[in-house]
């Protein structure tokens, strides 16, 4: 039975890793450059339980969705992040 999730807790996880993988400087360099300098906005997209997945390591895991915009409100990328029931780290994706 899934219990009861605290979807804040989530979202706040869920950006201190999407502001760990921007603080790359090459990645920051090549965003500053595409999108003049503009600072990033993070959308808080969606939490959702995935009761089965293709990939068997993504089954009965929470998905963490945030979109990230820029200025204009341009969806530049996502960020995805997979936490299993325990909510221990099983993966990511920036997109």
């Amino acid at each position: 039975m899934i219990s009861k999730i605290d979807i804040k807790k989530f979202f706040k996880y869920a950006l201190k890793n999407v502001n760990e993988i921007l603080k790359n400087e090459d990645l920051d360099t090549e965003l500053k450059e595409l999108y003049n300098n503009d600072s990033l906005h993070f959308i808080e997209k969606s939490v959702c339980y995935v009761l089965y997945n293709r990939h068997n390591y993504f089954t009965n895991t929470y998905k963490i969705d945030i979109d990230v915009e820029d200025n204009h409100n341009r969806r530049i990328c996502s960020y995805i992040l997979y936490l299993d029931e325990d909510e221990n780290f099983i993966d990511e994706f920036l997109l």
